[in-house]
């Protein structure tokens, strides 16, 4: 995911993910992504994507 952000500001799209922690479905997924959101690890960037949190240690998530 890091490595998606450091190229695109926003980290990858729920399909991605699902794929590569080969989640179910992409309800696993978004569940997923929710839960680093409410636990501070991501948030929205200016234009409405998921970015990771500012102030954030390297290696968080």
């Amino acid at each position: 995911m890091r490595e998606f952000f450091l190229d695109n500001d926003q980290i990858p799209p729920i399909h991605a993910i699902q794929e590569k922690f080969e989640f179910a479905s992409i309800n696993a997924a978004t569940s997923h992504v929710m839960a680093l959101a409410r636990k501070g690890f991501i948030e929205k960037n200016l234009v409405g994507k998921w970015k990771f949190a500012r102030g954030q240690k390297e290696g968080a998530c």
